[in-house]
């Protein structure tokens, strides 16, 4: 089984990774393991990773990054309450990303200060995964409520294929002001995971500016969902197909030599 994950320091210019001259470091899933539900049948039992340190920094930063968008708006319009319902909800899927996915991170070389993650979760077949426990506490339970409506309408507008064995959900690809170039490099970093592994990506696009930057490269809208009344407001299912990577062309192009001299 391929190894996990390692830091990759490169800059990120939106070019090609080049080594040579770092000013960020991203987990480089260019070696990375194998999809925990790679293999067809039932889904094999999975071992959690421990939580990084930094998941709750990585929660925080999800939840600003979310936290004036229509969806967040509508499901509290007190921000420092849906603040805080984001942060707990996005703690929980990176827990859950921990177990069935992979959670890449963008640091500052410099400081190790978190510039940027992205979440992807492994799915299969028509199996969800449900959202863990996560701290309401602190939450009103109309906003609880209204999150919880969130969570179900992104779910339903995951792929249900049965025969679609195994994709991935890009849950959210977050960064601070001022790097978008480190977006741009993580979500390449998705493509290049996905197209290795020869995986659909999906993902739910929360304002217009996240369905731009995904359909420039390479994703395909769905018809808009909306979320329930009063007033709620629409998402964009997004689809992403792996491209022929070089080594299943190469296959592909031996084959039909083969089947022409046949």
């Amino acid at each position: 089984m391929p190894p996990r994950p390692r830091e990759h320091p490169y800059a990120v210019t939106g070019a090609a990774p080049t080594p040579t001259t770092p000013a960020r470091r991203v987990l480089d899933l260019s070696e990375s393991r194998m999809p925990l539900h790679s293999r067809l049948g039932p889904l094999p039992p999975s071992t959690p990773e421990s939580a990084d340190p930094r998941d709750a920094v990585l929660a925080e930063l999800l939840a600003r990054a979310h936290v004036q968008l229509q969806p967040a708006v509508w499901v509290d319009g007190d921000v420092e309450q849906r603040e805080a319902a984001l942060t707990a909800w996005f703690a929980a899927r990176l827990a859950q990303a921990r177990a069935n996915g992979q959670v890449l991170v963008a640091t500052d070389p410099n400081d190790e200060r978190v510039l940027g993650v992205a979440v992807l979760l492994e799915r299969q077949g028509t199996d969800f995964l449900a959202l863990p426990d996560m701290d309401t506490s602190l939450l009103k339970s109309a906003t609880v409520t209204r999150l919880a409506a969130l969570d179900e309408q992104i779910e339903r507008t995951v792929p249900c294929d049965p025969h679609l064995h195994l994709h991935l959900h890009l849950l959210a690809v977050a960064v601070r002001p001022t790097h978008d170039d480190v977006g741009l490099s993580l979500l390449d970093q998705v493509h290049r995971y996905a197209d290795q592994w020869q995986l659909p990506v999906h993902t739910v696009a929360w304002d217009s500016r996240t369905v731009a930057t995904h359909t420039r490269h390479g994703w395909c809208s769905r018809d808009d969902v909306a979320l329930p009344a009063p007033g709620g407001p629409p998402v964009v299912p997004m689809l992403r197909q792996p491209a022929r990577t070089s080594l299943l062309s190469d296959i592909a192009a031996r084959a039909t030599r083969g089947a022409g001299t046949a």
